[in-house]
C-alpha cells in the first residue's frame, strides 16, 4: 500500500483523506475517520477492524469491530475493559479479560 500511494492516479490515495472529527478537511476515509463519520457513511461491503478509537468494550457495530480497550485518560485512568477481539476460522469474537 505505501507504494501505492506514491502514485498520485492510484486508488488507495482517497484512503488517505482525514474527516473533520480527525482533524482533516477531506472526506472521511476507512483509514481516517472517528466512530461516528463512520457510522454516517462507513462501507457496509467490508468487515472493518478499527484501532485507535478508544470503547469501553469490544463493540460491533456498522459492520465494524472497535477493539481499542487498552487506551487510557490523561490520568492513566482505563477507558476500556481491555477485552480482545479474536478471529478464527468461523469468524471475529469478543473475548473478555480474564483474571
Amino acid at each position: 500500500m505505501n507504494r501505492m500511494l506514491l502514485h498520485p492516479a492510484s486508488l488507495v490515495v482517497p484512503m488517505t483523506d482525514i474527516g473533520p472529527a480527525r482533524g482533516g478537511a477531506g472526506t472521511p476515509s476507512p483509514l481516517w475517520c472517528d466512530r461516528g463519520e463512520f457510522a454516517e457513511d462507513g462501507d457496509m461491503h467490508l468487515t472493518q477492524v478499527v484501532g485507535h478509537t478508544p470503547v469501553p468494550t469490544v463493540l460491533h457495530e456498522h459492520d465494524a469491530w472497535f477493539c481499542d480497550t487498552f487506551s487510557t485518560m490523561s490520568d492513566g485512568t482505563p477507558i476500556g475493559d481491555g477485552s480482545l477481539l479474536m478471529y478464527s476460522e468461523s469468524g471475529f469474537y469478543p473475548l473478555p479479560l480474564l483474571g
